[in-house]
């Protein structure tokens, strides 16, 4: 997946770590989002899980 800002996104390596980690959703935002991402700037990911807790 290519954003608007020209960042792609490996969306199949981060499907295998959502899957292991128990992620169910990732939002990215900042300027990768807005379409003005620069050269060597960081993409910022919100990932979104289900906490489970065991005693």
């Amino acid at each position: 997946m290519i954003l608007a800002s020209g960042f792609e996104v490996p969306t199949d390596c981060l499907a295998k770590i959502c899957s292991r980690y128990g992620v169910q959703a990732l939002s990215i935002f900042g300027s990768a989002a807005r379409g003005d991402m620069r050269p060597r700037v960081k993409a910022r990911i919100l990932p979104e899980a289900q906490l489970v807790y065991t005693a």
